[in-house]
C-alpha cells in the first residue's frame, strides 16, 4: 500500500485539516484530490505523497470562477463575430 497525506489549509496557508489515506493505483490519488478540492472548495488543497506533492496556487472556488468568466468571455466573442 502507498500512503498520501492531505493537507487543506487556509488563504494564509496555515493547515485546517490533515488527513492520510492508502491507495492502490495512481488514479485514485487524483480522484481523492479532486474530491478533496471539491469539498474545501474554499481552501487550498494539497496531496503529499513519497514522489511529490499535487497542489495547485488556486482554490477549486477560485478555479470555477475562473471557468465561469473564460465561458462567458467565449460566449462574449461568439455574439461579437469575433
Amino acid at each position: 500500500m502507498n500512503k498520501a497525506t492531505i493537507n487543506v489549509k487556509d488563504r494564509q496557508g496555515v493547515v485546517l485539516k490533515s488527513y492520510d489515506m492508502e491507495f492502490v493505483e495512481s488514479e485514485t490519488v487524483q480522484e481523492f484530490y479532486e474530491e478533496a478540492r471539491f469539498v474545501w472548495a474554499e481552501c487550498y488543497v494539497e496531496c503529499e505523497l513519497e514522489s511529490g506533492t499535487l497542489s495547485r496556487d488556486f482554490t477549486y472556488e477560485q478555479e470555477m470562477i475562473m471557468l465561469s468568466e473564460e465561458e462567458s468571455y467565449k460566449q462574449f466573442l461568439t455574439l461579437a463575430g469575433i
